[in-house]
């Protein structure tokens, strides 16, 4: 999900241009519950995801509810998400395990810009970055705007792989229709994110992307594009295909 699998993909695609069975009635009852839960987070919930990306290749992404961590960058209690799969630097099916954070602070959502590294069973911390990705408000629907600041990677001083953004939110009354099912009252979100790189050693690079992403209630993250210049064609897709609620095993 933001889980998304946007900013991990992209940054490969930045490089090379410089250098969701949860079948329709298990989908269907997981939106009747939490109706303005966009992001559930409960341990065990799991989401199966084909990416497809511009050349018609596709992988599968798994991703994992596993519980509470205390994320001691951010000083926060969070929750631990396993991802596995997509579309790596090769395009291949990677299938171990990356563990994310995902943490709650005001009014948001946020996602950890950082690595959790699994050492003898063990997490540690490894922060790539500055700044913080906001995934999503407590209440789209009373912050329906929000911006996002922060860097990617951060090599070295002066060099990094930096993020702009800016998001808007809004309910749709059409159905979305994807393989584990149709989903309503989806909130979408509209994102146009400025990546660029910085560097002592080279010239500056910048592209723009365009991300829509569909959110639906109960369930989370059921659709995914990510649009790059030309803006009818996505480079990759994201469509739910399976989806467990962690709640009550479904």
């Amino acid at each position: 999900m933001r889980l998304r699998v946007q900013l991990p993909v992209l940054l490969c695609v930045f490089v090379a241009f410089g250098a969701c069975a949860a079948w329709r009635e298990s989908a269907m009852r997981s939106t009747s519950r939490g109706p303005r839960e966009f992001f559930p987070l409960h341990p065990g919930t799991l989401w199966v995801y084909a990416v497809r990306d511009a050349q018609g290749r596709v992988a599968l992404e798994r991703v994992l509810v596993r519980g509470v961590y205390h994320l001691e960058a951010r000083q926060a209690e969070g929750t631990v998400v396993e991802e596995s799969g997509g579309m790596s630097g090769d395009f291949d099916l990677d299938v171990s395990w990356h563990p994310v954070v995902y943490y709650r602070r005001g009014s948001f959502l946020y996602k950890f810009s950082g690595v959790l590294n699994d050492v003898g069973g063990e997490l540690q911390e490894q922060t790539l970055g500055d700044g913080e990705e906001k995934v999503l408000p407590a209440d789209p629907m009373e912050l329906s705007r929000w911006e996002s600041d922060f860097d990617i990677f951060r090599s070295e001083p002066g060099a990094s792989y930096h993020a702009r953004m800016v998001s808007v939110a809004r309910i749709i009354r059409d159905a979305v229709r994807v393989r584990a099912g149709e989903f309503r009252d989806c909130l979408r979100v509209d994102s146009d994110s400025v990546l660029d790189s910085r560097s002592l050693r080279s010239s500056h690079r910048e592209i723009a992307f365009h991300y829509v992403d569909w959110y639906a209630p109960g369930v989370g993250l059921v659709k995914s594009e990510v649009h790059a210049g030309e803006p009818t064609r996505p480079i990759t897709e994201l469509e739910l295909i399976s989806f467990r609620d962690g709640r009550t095993g479904d």
